[in-house]
């Protein structure tokens, strides 16, 4: 089957959802959105107002093109939270591999294959790595590349400063159990198998925010390993209350994340009003608990 669907002028667009039942009351401002927004990026916010079984597309009764348009923004928002948020949290995974692993096996570790525990992820990941490193422009990597010719490889904290953070979660969860290992994961409180989960899946939702993806009420595919037993310590939420796929499940992860980066951390109160400020949207289909605010993590 071949798509045959024409293009639609603005104003088409505008008339085909007033007869999907969308209300519009400003045409001209209705425009002005899909022109620097686009009809199709709208339409996932459109789907929540839809009967899912009505095949021609029909909108719920008193449903507004500015509630779409809030639900976008909230998403909108809610991405650029998460981001702040992720860029600290990378930052502090990535010193501390650095730091642990080059006290405990050289400069150098990140390419001695004996460490890891699979050779062609390694080489793979090494081959990504290298391209990495040979795009940058960062003036420490050209200054080590005149200075030290003689050497094949800069050093971990140059190599792996610039290397993405895709690239250093699968190096991590390639790097076989150590205590260099149990180190990094120590520093955040955590088993080194739910941390290498925790990077994997914050590199996944990284990557959704870096493209402007739809998140607020997106299945996670690469979920975070959540803890069945909850020491009292760590302040955190078992695995029985929340659903890992779920982008509460990721928010819950970045919230205790945060909190052992920087204890006065305002991620939780941002996202409060975030939430409030946007009370149309349903917080039940982001996997949200009930009296979710009232627990220890999010005071």
């Amino acid at each position: 089957m071949k798509y045959s669907k024409p293009p639609l002028l603005f104003e088409k667009q505008v008339q085909l959802l007033e007869n999907r039942g969308l209300v519009i009351t400003n045409h001209k401002r209705a425009i002005h959105y899909l022109r620097n927004i686009s009809y199709y990026r709208l339409r996932a916010y459109m789907m929540p107002f839809q009967n899912p079984k009505d095949e021609e597309h029909l909108f719920r009764k008193c449903v507004s093109f500015d509630d779409i348009l809030n639900l976008y923004i909230f998403d909108r928002e809610l991405r650029l939270l998460l981001f702040d948020a992720i860029e600290r949290i990378e930052i502090a995974i990535r010193t501390q591999i650095i730091y642990q692993f080059s006290v405990e096996y050289g400069f150098d570790f990140y390419h001695k294959e004996e460490l890891y525990r699979d050779v062609n992820i390694f080489d793979q990941t090494m081959k990504s790595l290298n391209s990495e490193i040979d795009r940058s422009h960062e003036i420490f990597l050209t200054h080590f590349k005149t200075k030290y010719s003689e050497e094949p490889n800069p050093p971990s904290i140059m190599a792996l400063e610039v290397s993405s953070f895709g690239t250093l979660s699968k190096l991590f969860r390639n790097l076989k159990m150590s205590k260099a290992k149990k180190l990094v994961s120590r520093q955040f409180g955590l088993h080194p198998y739910v941390l290498e989960s925790w990077i994997q899946s914050t590199t996944y939702v990284r990557n959704i925010v870096a493209h402007h993806g739809r998140l607020w009420n997106r299945k996670l595919t690469t979920r975070p390993t959540l803890l069945e037993y909850v020491p009292k310590e760590l302040v955190w939420i078992s695995s029985n209350d929340i659903a890992s796929n779920k982008i509460y499940a990721f928010l819950a992860c970045i919230m205790y994340l945060k909190r052992v980066i920087n204890p006065g951390t305002i991620f939780h109160t941002r996202l409060k009003d975030l939430i409030k400020k946007y009370s149309i949207i349903d917080i039940n289909k982001m996997g949200f608990p009930e009296n979710w605010e009232k627990e220890d993590l999010w005071n």
